[in-house]
Parts: C-alpha cells; sequence; structure tokens
C-alpha cells in the first residue's frame, strides 16, 4: 500500500481510534455457574465476532505503522489479495507481521546457535542485539568434500528418473568406498521417499531437511550427504521481509520467462590447503532478503552437517562428508569435484558381488540390464570400467568363486565376493539366479601385475614365493586379469599361506599381505 495513496488525515492518532472502535464492538456477557442453557449458549455466541475483530485490529495497526515511516514507501505487512469465494472471486486486505517479545522475557538474553541468524534479523526483536563472538571449533577428523553441478534439483530428480538412480549409485559407492559403515542422507522431503524407495541397504538412513534439528542418533555415523538443499522461492523470501521490517523489500529480478530468480554471484569455498574455489551462488538483491535465504538454505546444510557431530570424532571416529550442492557454507572443504555420474558397475560393487556373465548379470540385476545383451553391450562399451573389487582383492578382502547351472554343457562362471558384505556367496547366488549344480571357492594367487613381471616356478619346497620387481599399477581394469588363479590341493594351500612373500629388488610391496 503506496504512503501516497493514504489520505492526509489519516494518521497514527486516527488508527489507534480505530483500533478502540473495533474492539467496543466485540459482544459480551457474563457468564455464572448454573445459568440456564440458553443464557449460557446465547452467552458463547456473544464472542463469535471476536475472530473478525483481531483481523481489523491487525490491518489497523499495519496502516499505523505505515502512516509512521518517512518518504514514499510500500508496507511489508500490508497487502491486497485475490480471494476466492462462493460468489466469485474478490478483492481483500491481509497483513502479515511479527510477534514482539512478551514483556515478562524482556530482559537482557544470550543466545548461542550452531547457525545464529544475521544481525539484521536478531535486532528485530532485539533492537540493541550485540554480536560478541563468533567460535569455530576445529574438525581436524572430518573429511568435507564438495560436488558441484549435480542434479540435485527436485525438478530433476523427480520420478525415478536417470538423475535419480545416479545419485542412489553415488551414495551406493561412497557406502563402499567408506568401508560399508553407517551412512546418513538428507535430502528434501520429496526425494527422502523417492530414495527410501529405490531400496538402499538398511545401514544408509534417509532424512529431509527441516526436520533434523537436534537429532542425535546419528552422531556416530561413518558417513554423512546432503542431496541438494532448501531454496525458497524469492517471493516467499520477500514476504518474511517485508513482515520483519515492515517495508516491501527489492524485488528479485523477473528472467525472460517472467519468472522471479534470484541474482548470481560469485563465492569461494574455503579450502583446507589455503587456496579458494569459486562458485556461482544465489543471492537475493535485497539485504534482509538474502539474510532470511542464508538461514534457510546454506544455515539448514551446517544443522544438517552437525548431525554427524564432527567437533566430538576422533582418530578411531572418523567422519566424512559430502556436500552435494553449488553453496558455500563457513566450513573448511577438503576437496572439491565436479558432478561425474557413477558407473553401473556400482550396483554389484555396493552388492558385494561382481559377476562375470553378461546373462546372470541381467538376471541379478534387471533393473539395470534388462537383457542379457543388454548387459553384453554395457561391458563391450564400457571395457575400460575400473573393477574396484579386484582392486582390493591382493588387500586380502575378495573372494573368488565359480558356479556352475544346472543342465548339459553349463560352463563354469565366476565372480568376485566381498565376504564383508556377502556371508554365503552361494545362497547369495542361488537367490539371484536360481539353484546351482555345482559352486567352488577359487584359491586366488596374487602375485604381480605388470608386463615385464616374470614369475618364477611354484615351488613349495622353498620358504619363499619369488616375484621379479616390476611397476605397480594402482587401477586395474576388468577386461585384464589381475591375478593368477591357481587350483591347489588344500595341503598345498596351507602350506602356501605360511610362507612370506619376497620380492626381489624391493623392500615392500603395497597391498601383498
Amino acid at each position: 500500500m503506496p504512503r501516497c495513496n493514504i489520505h492526509s488525515s489519516l494518521n497514527t492518532e486516527a488508527c489507534t481510534k480505530a483500533i478502540q472502535l473495533e474492539w467496543r464492538g466485540k459482544e459480551k456477557h457474563a457468564l455464572w455457574p448454573g445459568m440456564p442453557a440458553k443464557d449460557r449458549a446465547a452467552a458463547a455466541e456473544a464472542g463469535t465476532n471476536t475472530r473478525h475483530i483481531r483481523t481489523f485490529d491487525r490491518v489497523w495497526r499495519a496502516v499505523r505503522e505505515l502512516v509512521q515511516l518517512e518518504g514514499d514507501v510500500v508496507s511489508g505487512r500490508l497487502f491486497i489479495a485475490n480471494h476466492k469465494t462462493e460468489n466469485g472471486t474478490v478483492r481483500v486486505v491481509r497483513t502479515r507481521g511479527i510477534r514482539e517479545v512478551a514483556r515478562q522475557y524482556n530482559v537482557r538474553t544470550l543466545i548461542m546457535d550452531a547457525t545464529l541468524p544475521a544481525k539484521s534479523i536478531l535486532e528485530r526483536w532485539f533492537p540493541e542485539v550485540e554480536i560478541v563472538g563468533q567460535i569455530e571449533v576445529p574438525m581436524p577428523h572430518v573429511r568435507v568434500r564438495q560436488i558441484l553441478g549435480s542434479p540435485i534439483t527436485k525438478k530433476k530428480l523427480a520420478g525415478a528418473g536417470r538423475n535419480l538412480r545416479a545419485v542412489r549409485r553415488y551414495i551406493l559407492q561412497r557406502h563402499v568406498e567408506t568401508g560399508r559403515g553407517t551412512v546418513l542422507v538428507i535430502a528434501q522431503k520429496d526425494i527422502e521417499a523417492a530414495l527410501r524407495a529405490t531400496g538402499l541397504p538398511p545401514t544408509i538412513a534417509v532424512e529431509h531437511f527441516n526436520a533434523i534439528e537436534g537429532l542425535d542418533q546419528y552422531k556416530e555415523v561413518r558417513l554423512l550427504v546432503t542431496v541438494g538443499r532448501t531454496q525458497p522461492e524469492p517471493a516467499a523470501v520477500e514476504a518474511d521481509a517485508g513482515a520483519l521490517s515492515g517495508i516491501e523489500p527489492v524485488k528479485a529480478a523477473v528472467r525472460a520467462n517472467r519468472s522471479a530468480w534470484y541474482d548470481r554471484v560469485t563465492r569461494g569455498v574455503r579450502m583446507r590447503d589455503g587456496r579458494g574455489v569459486a562458485v556461482s551462488c544465489d543471492q537475493h538483491p535485497d539485504g534482509l532478503g538474502e539474510a532470511i535465504r542464508q538461514q534457510i538454505c546454506e544455515a539448514e546444510l551446517v544443522q544438517a552437517i552437525g548431525r554427524g557431530r564432527g567437533v566430538n570424532r576422533t582418530g578411531d571416529t572418523p567422519l566424512d562428508v559430502d556436500v552435494l550442492a553449488d553453496v558455500v557454507l563457513p566450513v573448511t572443504v577438503d576437496g572439491v569435484d565436479e558432478w561425474r555420474p557413477p558407473g553401473l558397475e556400482v550396483e554389484m560393487v555396493a552388492e558385494g558381488v561382481w559377476l562375470e556373465s553378461p546373462g546372470d548379470m541381467a538376471l541379478a540385476w534387471p533393473a539395470v540390464w534388462a537383457t542379457a545383451q543388454a548387459a553384453k553391450d554395457w561391458l563391450r562399451t564400457h571395457h575400460t570400467v575400473e573393477l574396484p573389487l579386484i582392486v582390493y582383492v591382493y588387500q586380502g578382502k575378495l573372494h573368488r568363486v565359480r558356479y556352475q547351472h544346472p543342465g548339459e554343457r553349463q560352463k563354469w562362471r565366476l565372480a568376485w565376493v566381498d565376504p564383508a558384505a556377502v556371508r554365503d556367496a552361494r545362497s547369495w547366488l542361488e537367490a539371484r539366479l536360481g539353484p546351482l549344480s555345482g559352486y567352488e571357492v577359487v584359491t586366488v594367487l596374487i602375485l604381480m601385475r605388470a608386463d615385464d613381471h616374470a614369475v618364477a616356478p611354484l615351488d613349495f619346497a622353498t620358504p619363499a614365493i619369488t616375484v621379479h620387481p616390476g611397476p605397480l599399477q594402482e587401477k586395474l581394469l576388468w577386461f585384464a586379469p589381475a591375478v593368477e588363479e591357481v587350483f591347489l590341493t588344500p595341503e598345498e594351500v596351507a602350506a602356501l599361506w605360511t610362507l612370506p612373500p619376497i620380492i626381489e629388488g624391493s623392500t615392500c610391496c603395497p597391498g601383498l599381505p
């Protein structure tokens, strides 16, 4: 409501008088014990107009605040809107505002919060507020990783499309990389439900923003992942800013598609090594509006990260935090990466079973590979895909098994199994593939993998296995076998594992026991 449209005779005294007159219209009726039912019903009916009186009271108070302001301003608490009724759409006057601190609580107050609102917000209730300190506690046993450019908006993650599946695989991949410990994922409410519907492992919990403050049951999770952030429409921020200040804020710019959105500004992510990484972020053009936006968006992300209780972690209880959002937080970040959708192989790695038969891949994961041909095509087109399960086999973490389907001329098929994830590999295979006619655990002997390696003959009469040195490759490809498969008798296996490995010409060999 523009200041210039108010009649010159309308002043604060007139508004105060109008408020008094409104309350005089409140019907009053005495109540007493034992009064007749008819009189009691009349007394109850007399107070039904109080709700309307309070509405007019708020309108007059908003007008009184407006006439006290200097210059040609627009009220942030009084506005005209359209209201649908049974007789059609009508124009109505509405109000919004703030509730003042009650008189008995209007005393010296100490406010402490992990995400303390900006001074411009606090001073609306505490005009003399003073920020006396900002305490930042180090978290040496927390590793923060931020992923930029990830598909984390509601629109991109709507339904069960490829973006949602990619985010799910990212969570599964990080779950494996951090040792298959407990995980907390925090997303928007709709995304929370969608992620849960994808069938995540029971060790992965999912919560949503605006419902996590005070939660303490996730203080020991190994990994915490935030997917996206809460980002209100500019109009919602402007409504809150108007209610706080009493003045209509600067409006967000209108884009070519006639929708309003925030300005884009560049901020820097604070890296642990002292560098800064530029990130394009949202910013509201109004100062108070931006403070409110940050309190809803960035502050809520800080609250989410706090569920992992990083300040309490030790070297024995580390925490990894992954932030999937293009924001800049008041947090020291260890690494910033661009979004790369994880490959389909994550589905097998997360299960702890890597099958080498395309037909069995389709049987075990029909939602990933609809047919054996689809799995075969994927293997052919992704022939350089890394095989993390085989990479870890030389650390003694994996088993190699071979199995056979029932029927004539069925070939033996091979798989890698992580015993930490799959206790009974045969039961897992039969649950996914059907009954098996044969099943064996393959003894895997890791020697070295390099073109110039010369593997000495196995001689169980000598006290060691001798391997000539050569360059180690940290990442092994699925199509290039990383191991030498040796089928030994139980006696030979027992004798083999009692012997220490010796690497000629080298004092260490990473990964070998």
